[in-house]
């Protein structure tokens, strides 16, 4: 797992490195950069969301007896590949924003998820403990699901600062897929993560099934609104580059 990982890091910022001196932007680089940040909240996301890493290696960091290993914060990355090329495809207008447009892509980037989220609990490489939901929503939905809606936002903060110059880009960039994640996993999933704590540190507070259906539906409901918001925002960035 990780050769392969060093491989594909190397060969995704060498990548981003070529297009960038081709469109004249250290955007590409930066938003790289910027998904393997967004990994350093993980050991939290670990400890709400019941799910541990198998990888091998060093820690990054280590909190409340989560670790970060190195190799899951190198391949950070990967979360930011789906909104990039699809600022690449607008750079050279192969790509329009409509609200209907907006929605498709949180549909592919989804799929994209849950095709790593497979990939990675059949491979051994993290696993979840947590039981799985009603509405059948276990723990891989769930993570695809937040990764999908911070991959559209971070796609919107990649149209706004898609001119920016350098500095401009690491500080308004830089932060922006930490925060996202902060967001999503803290706040918007935060019905469903109270329920798996209440679950593993007091067991004789177990909540019934009607909980967890509250629950779900509240995340559920969450997460749609948040992917509404950001589609409208990526449509009225639209408006005003086409304007």
């Amino acid at each position: 797992m990780e050769i392969g990982v060093i491989i594909l890091t190397v060969g995704a910022f060498g990548m981003a490195i070529y297009q960038g001196l081709r469109d004249r932007t250290a955007l590409y680089v930066v938003a790289l950069v910027a998904g393997q940040v967004s990994t350093l909240p993980s050991p939290f996301w670990q400890w709400l969301y019941r799910f541990t890493y198998n990888a091998s290696g060093p820690a990054l960091l280590t909190l409340i007896d989560h670790p970060l290993p190195r190799i899951v914060a190198l391949a950070g990355w990967t979360a930011i590949v789906p909104p990039l090329l699809i600022i690449l495809l607008s750079r050279r207008r192969a790509w329009f924003t409509s609200y209907p447009v907006a929605l498709l892509l949180f549909t592919l980037f989804l799929v994209y998820h849950i095709v790593i989220e497979t990939v990675g609990t059949q491979a051994g490489w993290w696993r979840y403990q947590g039981p799985v939901l009603p509405l059948r929503i276990s723990g891989t939905v769930l993570a695809a699901l937040m990764n999908a809606l911070v991959s559209l936002g971070v796609l919107a903060a990649l149209q706004v600062t898609r001119h920016y110059a350098f500095g401009s880009l690491l500080l308004f960039l830089l932060p922006v897929p930490l925060l996202l994640r902060l967001l999503v996993h803290g706040l918007l999933g935060a019905p469903i993560s109270t329920v798996l704590l209440i679950r593993t540190y007091m067991p004789e507070l177990t909540t019934e099934s009607w909980a967890d259906l509250i629950a779900v539906a509240g995340t559920l409901a969450l997460l749609g609104w948040g992917v509404h918001v950001v589609a409208s925002t990526l449509v009225r960035q639209g408006d005003t580059v086409t304007s």
